[in-house]
């Protein structure tokens, strides 16, 4: 099969705007000009064939993207004397390819499947940042540094497969995957929209790697338990600081040397009359390593636990509810706070094509983050 795809999203928008007073003074005016254009096109390439019992599949894939992003904010006494603001200016452009090609095969041995297959991807991904960046507006981004990268990677997987009965087996798998910085993440100009709490990117950033292994332990489709080993090298990370002569906090990500996850994860599906949905869970230990902040790891213990549950209160009415938890945890520059999050929703079919649907986000005031 071939398939190809391209895609234009453009946004943007120009405001200009005057402060009165008493008498209608002109107190001030600005303009704020914005506009982001996002291609990307998609070009994959898929062939299976069966050989004998064993189930053979091979393709290649293209992704191509291209950002540019310009931002001006112009501010005077009146809209007569507008000059640029250098600090809330920022333009840049962004450009990713990646070549991928792979090839699996799959075969059943008796109650056992297995599933083999390897990956291999060229990436070159550029980011030229057209403003200049405040002066120490950014402590995680060296302007010297190379915002371009190339790089070509090779992703092995395995999955083995025991089936006792429908729904009841046990899993055992190793794959090694990628997580590539996302654009956001690597525009390094501050967003200077709240001054006690600069936020910016890092086009410094490198791709992040996982080599994850799991047992999958599923019993009737109702409780799945699975333990895991996940070890993430140049893991990208949230980074915080302070300016101490301001105290003004400053946000942005890098990457750290590693990071390694094990422990279990665990999840029950379930209906009761006209009450359904899932709880689960997780308990691990996490370590983190970086040579560049300090020398001793930082370990810590975690777990956190979420729910969802839908009661059919009657015909066509339905009552959605959603809870999640996750506890402080330990960080490179810290410790993060524990964040809630809580929803209901209420939904009323109509007629069979028109539904009314209302949702409350937190509602007991239960959300922290």
């Amino acid at each position: 099969a071939i398939e190809s795809r391209f895609t234009r999203f453009n946004n943007g928008g120009l405001g200009t705007f005057e402060d009165f007073g008493f008498g209608a003074v002109v107190l001030g005016a600005q303009s704020h000009f914005n506009e982001q254009t996002n291609d990307e096109g998609r070009l994959p390439l898929d062939y299976t064939r069966p050989i004998g019992e064993t189930k053979l599949e091979t393709g290649a894939l293209g992704v191509f993207e291209w950002v540019a992003s310009e931002t001006e904010l112009q501010i005077g006494d009146n809209l007569g004397s507008l000059t640029i603001a250098p600090n809330q200016t920022n333009a840049f452009d962004y450009d990713r390819q990646v070549g991928a090609a792979y090839l699996q095969a799959s075969r059943a041995f008796g109650p056992v499947q297995l599933q083999v297959g390897v990956r291999l991807e060229a990436t070159q991904r550029n980011f030229d940042l057209l403003t200049e960046v405040p002066e120490e507006a950014n402590p995680f981004f060296d302007p010297s540094a190379e915002t371009s990268a190339s790089y070509v990677d090779l992703f092995p997987s395995i999955f083995a497969t025991y089936s006792f009965a429908p729904g009841t087996l046990i899993r055992g798998s190793y794959r090694r995957g990628l997580d590539r910085p996302q654009t956001f993440s690597l525009n390094p100009f501050p967003d200077l929209s709240d001054t006690t709490f600069v936020r910016g990117g890092n086009p410094t950033l490198r791709t992040q790697y996982t080599d994850s292994f799991e047992l999958t332990l599923q019993y009737k489709f109702f409780a799945t338990l699975t333990p895991f080993l996940r070890r993430t090298t140049d893991s990208i990370t949230r980074r915080v600081t302070a300016d101490p002569e301001t105290g003004v906090g400053l946000f942005s990500v890098a990457n750290i040397d590693t990071e390694t996850n094990y422990g279990t994860d665990l999840t029950l599906f379930g209906q009761f009359g006209p009450v359904r949905g899932f709880l689960s869970g997780s308990i691990f230990q996490t370590e983190l390593a970086d040579a560049a902040t300090s020398g001793d790891n930082i370990e810590d213990f975690i777990w956190n636990a979420r729910t969802s549950l839908q009661w059919e209160v009657r015909d066509g009415t339905n009552l959605q509810g959603f809870f999640l938890y996750n506890p402080p945890r330990r960080s490179i520059d810290g410790e993060r706070r524990a964040f809630t999050i809580t929803s209901f929703g209420l939904s009323q079919r109509l007629m069979e094509n028109l539904q009314l649907s209302a949702r409350v986000s937190d509602p007991f005031g239960l959300s922290t983050f």
